[in-house]
């Protein structure tokens, strides 16, 4: 198994453990975007609910990301990750969870033709059981709390605007979100933000990008130790290489990011590739 699992990282790793992020560049109807990879995470330690074990987490996780513009104005936006996330105790033993993770599903509209500037709306829903239900049997019964979940299992719609800018300074460009989850369940309803940094140092062949999201609850809580609303923030660092002579249309993504915040949640680092296709 961690044979598997590193080559599995090594080979393709990309960005499985964000958020759909195609900023307010919309395509024109037809024009299109697919991205295949990965991303590995080692986290410090793993939470139940709200309360912090003494398990170490990791996660694996293979994605295909898409666009396409519709027409009009319109673009549609999905990504689909298979993600393998392991516990380990202080002794060595791992339980080891791989499934489909959580699908999102994002309607782009471009607001305005001056500048770039889109209002979208995503949908998460999971393609998994949380672990609390699903049919174990043996060691699996008695060890069950060990296992480790991919997601919340939660339902949830994020309304966004995004707005981006060219930077003719630095060659490069520039670009923000700002939104709003509304989280089904007893689950508490968050803020989002992401923004982006990037500039060409070989253009049309090499550029590097910083990129950073998170989201901030609304509230707190009332029983955090049987159900809690997760906060994160991350930071990433990329860069893209594409417009190689054995293939120029396709894109090589390696990014290196950090969680630098995490309230019931693990803090750890992402290591990521990724190959990309447009048209």
């Amino acid at each position: 198994m961690n044979k598997v699992r590193a080559l599995l990282t090594a080979a393709l790793v990309f960005f499985a453990l964000g958020e759909v992020q195609a900023g307010p560049w919309v395509r024109d109807a037809g024009d299109g975007y697919v991205k295949l990879g990965g991303a590995s995470f080692v986290g410090d330690q793993y939470y139940r609910a709200g309360v912090a074990t003494e398990l170490d987490s990791r996660a694996e996780s293979l994605s295909l990301y898409g666009e396409v513009g519709l027409g009009d104005g319109w673009q549609l936006v999905i990504y689909l990750p298979y993600q393998i996330a392991t516990n380990e105790t202080p002794g060595g033993v791992s339980y080891v969870n791989h499934t489909l993770g959580d699908a999102r599903v994002q309607v782009d509209k471009r607001l305005t033709d001056a500048f770039p500037l889109s209002l979208s709306l995503e949908l998460k829903a999971p393609l998994y059981q949380v672990v609390a239900e699903q049919e174990l049997s043996g060691s699996q019964e008695a060890w069950r709390t060990n296992f480790p979940d991919v997601g919340d299992g939660n339902v949830d719609l994020t309304l966004k605007l995004q707005a981006g800018a060219s930077l003719d300074a630095i060659a490069g460009w520039a670009s923000m979100a700002v939104g709003y989850t509304k989280r089904t369940g007893t689950y508490i309803d968050s803020l989002y933000f992401s923004a982006q940094l990037g500039s060409w140092i070989w253009p049309k062949h090499v550029n590097i990008s910083v990129y950073t999201q998170g989201n901030l609850t609304m509230g707190t809580d009332a029983f955090p130790e049987l159900l809690a609303s997760r906060e994160s923030v991350s930071v990433e660092g990329t860069v893209s290489v594409m417009g190689l002579p054995a293939s120029p249309d396709l894109c090589v993504m390696f990014s290196l990011g950090q969680v630098v915040y995490a309230r019931y949640g693990a803090k750890g680092r992402i290591l990521s590739m990724a190959l990309a296709r447009s048209w």
